[in-house]
């Protein structure tokens, strides 16, 4: 019965989603790389309304949402979301293309967070007031796909070589992870967005989420999709009673 409620509710999402051509994403004109004149227009930083310093990262998803790690915002308190700015954008700036700081109104958890292991260490951050698109600032695709959904409560054993080290490393299921030695390697903050580009859409696929000696784990984004972040960003509630 949970089988059945659970599909229902994918429906309804998928529904509530919005077509992109082949695909189903969060929100609508996201990620599309002929508009996009910054590099990462969808990067934000993140702090506290008491430290001027930012110490972790995000990806703007929708007018209302950005999507980070749950280790970011745990107990922290009131926080501040910086858009509009990057490396790339700082080192040139403009006054025309301003930065832009929007208070947090609420912050969302993964409610099987785990700060111990980092199990889904995802998290979002509720805007208080609405994001206006500008060539700046841009939202990255979330692609929500029903045949894509990853059992989050399995492992898988990964075992690829540091070249420095010679070192393996295993990689649970919903991550991925990369040798620190690769040019697959983050950079930059942890709750930092992964992207891909697909048919010239720029979606997100990973959550900078821990590194250590050995790796640099991300947070797979089609895990959650569906049945965390479609609903969350979306702002809904879908009730299925059973008889």
């Amino acid at each position: 019965m949970m089988t059945t409620a659970r599909n229902v509710a994918i429906f309804v999402l998928l529904i509530l989603g919005i077509s992109y051509g082949s695909f189903v994403t969060v929100e609508h004109n996201c990620g599309l790389a002929r508009k996009i004149l910054f590099s990462s227009p969808w990067l934000t930083k993140i702090r506290t309304e008491t430290n001027s310093e930012f110490f972790c990262a995000g990806s703007l998803i929708n007018e209302r949402f950005v999507l980070t790690a749950a280790s970011c915002i745990a107990n922290q308190g009131k926080l501040i979301v910086r858009l509009g700015e990057f490396d790339g954008y700082k080192k040139n700036s403009n006054h025309n293309y301003p930065y832009e700081d929007i208070k947090v109104r609420r912050t969302i958890i993964h409610r099987s967070y785990s700060p111990i292991n980092h199990q889904n260490n995802i998290g979002l951050l509720r805007l208080q007031e609405d994001v206006v698109y500008k060539p700046h600032i841009q939202p990255i695709c979330i692609e929500v796909n029903a045949q894509k959904i990853w059992d989050q409560s399995t492992f898988r054993e990964s075992q690829p070589k540091s070249r420095e080290s010679g070192r393996k490393w295993s990689c649970p299921i919903p991550y991925w992870c990369f040798s620190p030695t690769t040019d697959e390697s983050p950079i930059g903050l942890i709750g930092s967005p992964s992207t891909t580009i697909t048919d010239g859409i720029f979606f997100q696929k990973g959550i900078f989420s821990q590194n250590n000696y050995d790796a640099n784990v991300y947070t797979h984004v089609m895990a959650f999709a569906i049945d965390w972040i479609l609903p969350n960003a979306l702002e809904v509630d879908i009730i299925v009673s059973n008889p």
